[in-house]
């Protein structure tokens, strides 16, 4: 707080404070006192490309510290990758990381999925979005982020009475066999799973022919989770696809009114 509230801008050295905290956290560690350890926690920067590419920058703020890293499910350790260059996928991927100051673990472990696919870094059009969550950028659904069911900063909502829809523009005819998105189931925010999704696709972004039809298993619990459909279906060679999701109805909302529910989606995936 001293470094960020009262200290002059001229005097502020970020390196020297990330000096003094490594320092810190050295003294309470050597006091058997447990500080939380997120200032040391690596973080990431992610970008997706319209090649279906998605770039991963890893960044820690311990001084002098080395990332190790694997994309290959494993525990890093120091015999692990060394992080110099951002991480470029082409496919989902979890990424592990572990900062080390010479041999010594600094900070928590990072572990997080992250999407390439056909679909990343591509724009689409929404129809039934509600104004409250889009999901923090207008990539929210192709941006390689796969959102939790601790946070909606990833998710986008759809609200209204008529069915919602997605029409993702993959920009030139290209082979695919499945889509996948994301729902997040959330009752007490009147969060529903859709009855049905519906998948059609089209050459010229107007005509379009439904290909695949998938009907979601709908909880009986009131417990928040995350379903992932994977709706496949044989080969086809388009340039749009319209994802068509069946309006849930109404749910109970404040005081117990009923309400239009809601639709929480994140991440599409197509391949």
């Amino acid at each position: 707080l001293s470094e960020v509230l009262w200290t002059l801008p001229e005097n502020k050295n970020q390196l020297r404070f990330n000096q003094a905290m490594l320092k810190q956290d050295q003294r309470y560690k050597a006091a058997n006192i447990h500080a939380s350890e997120s200032f040391f926690s690596i973080s990431a920067q992610v970008k997706t490309h319209e090649n279906h590419k998605t770039v991963i920058e890893l960044v820690s703020s311990v001084p002098n510290a080395k990332i190790y890293f694997t994309i290959d499910g494993s525990k890093p350790d120091i015999h692990s990758s060394l992080y110099s260059n951002p991480v470029e996928i082409d496919k989902k991927t979890t990424v592990r990381a572990q900062t080390y100051t010479g041999t010594k673990k600094t900070g928590k472990a990072f572990s997080k999925t992250y999407a390439a696919n056909i679909a990343s870094g591509l724009t689409y059009a929404k129809i039934n979005q509600s104004s409250w969550l889009n999901g923090a950028s207008e990539y929210a659904l192709t941006d390689g982020f796969f959102g939790d069911v601790q946070s909606l900063q990833r998710w986008l909502a759809f609200y209204g009475a008529d069915d919602h829809q997605l029409v993702l523009d993959l920009k030139s005819p290209v082979n695919f066999s499945q889509v996948n998105i994301g729902i997040l189931y959330l009752p007490g925010m009147r969060g529903l799973i859709t009855p049905e999704i519906t998948i059609a696709v089209s050459d010229d972004g107007v005509h379009f022919d439904s290909i695949a039809t998938y009907k979601p298993a709908i909880p009986a619990d009131y417990m928040r989770r995350i379903i992932r459909p994977e709706i496949r279906f044989p080969g086809v060679k388009k340039q749009f696809i319209k994802i068509t999701c069946k309006n849930s109805g109404q749910s109970e909302g404040v005081k117990g009114i009923l309400e239009n529910s809601l639709l929480f989606v994140d991440e599409i995936e197509v391949n």
